[in-house]
């Protein structure tokens, strides 16, 4: 048994391949239609011929559901192992596991399409009791049989511990609030910005344009840190006004002037108090916006 992700009509059409999407939604050659989104099925919206068999399964006419998921026959003949698995799918799988613990092993999952590693990048292996150890890739991920089946792994050196052959599930990019990265896989592949927030393996990147804050959201393992290229007018935060919240020019009021990275690449804004003229220069957690009274970073 398979379980697949179903592309749902409501009132509750099921439809499970592409070419049953077209043929369910095109009348004829001339006009078709675009095909129903993925999406779980919700039993919240099925209140009629929908029946419930246990409080994760249901069933649907000939359809059989479990987590919100298709459960569906295959021979084995006619599966083969998949090299990755698009961003969108990933996603609900990802929510399956969260709603349903068990139901899906993540761990045997093939690595996400929007991941990207490359060798000398700094990492962060997560251990089951959520203790974190610094490593560096050394080789970009590979399929190695487990226990569990077939599992992509990195050759990770850890440190104090040497090389280790981690699964790139428990891999998470070393990358903190402050850095500049690249996205190099996924929906912004190309683009380039300032960790401006980082929460649950995920960055919200500011490109640099004044006032903005967020401008989109990433996967950690689909950026990389860059070096970034400067021209006055592409520096982030210029004339910005904020308030020191630390240090002995704390509650002044103030404006950047400039914005540079120092040798650690940690992020430094040169700020001018407006009482007084006078330049400091501060870490972007020693300041706050104005605007929205949320750390400038």
């Amino acid at each position: 048994m398979v379980l697949l992700v179903p592309r749902l009509v409501y009132p509750l059409q099921v439809i499970d391949t592409p070419d049953e999407a077209l043929r369910s939604k095109a009348p004829s050659k001339r006009k078709r239609e675009t095909r129903p989104p993925l999406a779980l099925l919700e039993p919240s919206k099925c209140r009629n011929h929908l029946q419930r068999i246990s409080s994760t399964d249901f069933r649907y006419q000939n359809w059989d559901f479990s987590g919100g998921l298709i459960l569906k026959l295959f021979s084995k003949q006619t599966l083969v192992t998949a090299q990755g698995i698009p961003s969108e799918i990933a996603s609900l799988f990802q929510t399956v596991q969260e709603q349903h613990d068990g139901l899906v092993n993540l761990a045997t999952m093939p690595l996400p399409a929007f991941w990207d590693f490359q060798e000398g990048e700094r990492v962060l292996i997560i251990a089951s009791n959520s203790e974190r150890k610094a490593g560096t890739v050394q080789t970009a991920p590979q399929w190695q049989r487990a226990a569990v089946g077939l599992v992509q792994v990195c050759e990770i050196n850890v440190a104090e511990l040497g090389f280790q052959s981690i699964r790139t599930r428990n891999i998470l990019k070393d990358i903190s609030i402050g850095d500049f990265v690249e996205v190099v896989a996924g929906q912004h592949q190309g683009k380039s910005g300032f960790v401006a927030a980082k929460n649950d393996g995920h960055l919200g990147i500011c490109k640099g344009t004044k006032g903005r804050g967020i401008d989109f959201l990433v996967h950690t393992n689909s950026s990389r840190l860059a070096t970034p290229k400067f021209q006055c007018i592409d520096k982030p935060w210029i004339g910005t006004e904020v308030v020191v919240v630390s240090g002995p020019f704390s509650g002044t009021s103030a404006t950047v002037q400039d914005v540079a990275i120092d040798a650690r690449r940690c992020l430094r804004l040169t700020v001018q108090a407006i009482c007084t003229g006078k330049n400091v220069e501060l870490g972007y957690f020693d300041v706050q916006e104005c605007w929205y009274v949320e750390t400038l970073c």
